[in-house]
């Protein structure tokens, strides 16, 4: 439209220059997109949609796995799965007495630090 009104005024290039700000923009975007897309097959680290910070579900549930008193160390990795976090905890524990229970543990405490009952059948 902008381009158009500039002809009518007497500006023989405005809707050459229109068309090249409307093509910039498309490829712009292309290329955003292209890097999200790539990103989230690389399982990159989940941020807010909003405010593109990473997401601190990560920590939370590092800080409260690690808070448990028979792991020595854990890591966490999370990832994007549509609207889902899924991810894996890796942790070391201290002995491996009652391994099974203490796995099981460590699995609740995960979930119950960012979890929406609603829509994953492993909550607790």
């Amino acid at each position: 439209m902008i381009g158009i009104l500039g002809i009518g005024f007497g500006f023989w290039w405005a809707d050459s220059c229109a068309a090249a700000f409307v093509s910039f923009e498309i490829l712009r975007d292309g290329w955003a997109n292209l890097r999200n897309s790539v990103a989230q097959l690389m399982n990159k680290r989940p941020s807010d949609i909003d405010t593109k910070s990473e997401d601190p579900a990560i920590d939370r549930v590092q800080k409260a796995i690690e808070a448990l008193e028979w792991v020595e160390k854990a890591r966490v990795r999370l990832r994007e799965d549509g609207d889902v976090l899924t991810g894996e905890v890796f942790l070391q524990p201290h002995d491996q007495s009652e391994l099974l229970a203490h796995l099981e543990q460590a699995r609740d405490v995960a979930y119950s630090v960012d979890c929406d009952c609603m829509t994953s059948v492993w909550c607790p």
